[in-house]
């Protein structure tokens, strides 16, 4: 995994909906986007809620999405589902909810600092030569109820299927 990237500090106004907090540009092959949020604004006597925290490209939220809380001692954060996105490039957001608003608009300043780091967690996009991982059999069952079949499978994409054919009475 890389080291941290500043992509951006964000002051947050009352009528803030989904905002662009800055860019950022995943290295080839990565699948996935840590996101560390450090509160900048002073403490408080009450907790802040959540925000929807996503990285959006040109394909969308490849990524996903997740809830990101602000805490001043700061929080990682993953955004990933294990393919690799065919964009690399995009921007990272953040959608503070309507607790935080409320909150703001009543003169609290909401101020989170964004770093990003990605790396590679997952199988990646092309599956691997048959043998090389996992393996998928069927057993023998050498007394199945009447009607019923032997399990079966299908591998399509790197994804195995089981099958279970059952008699329905």
């Amino acid at each position: 995994m890389a080291s941290w990237s500043l992509v951006g500090t964000k002051t947050f106004k009352p009528d803030d909906l989904t905002e662009i907090v800055g860019p950022f540009s995943m290295s080839d092959g990565d699948d996935t986007l840590w996101v560390r949020v450090t509160l900048e604004s002073p403490a408080t006597p009450w907790p802040w809620s959540y925000g929807i925290l996503g990285f959006l490209t040109e394909q969308g939220y490849e990524l996903g999405s997740t809830k990101a809380y602000a805490e001043s001692e700061s929080e990682v954060f993953r955004l990933g589902n294990g393919r690799t996105p065919s964009e690399r490039s995009g921007f990272l957001t953040f959608a503070p909810r309507g607790y935080n608003l409320g909150w703001i608009k009543k003169g609290n300043p909401l101020t989170l600092k964004f770093e990003c780091s990605s790396g590679f967690t997952s199988g990646g996009s092309t599956p691997p030569d048959f043998g090389d991982t996992s393996t998928i059999f069927t057993p023998t069952v050498p007394e199945l109820p009447e009607g019923n079949a032997q399990p079966d499978f299908t591998i399509e994409d790197g994804l195995a299927s089981l099958i279970f054919y059952f008699l329905m009475r």
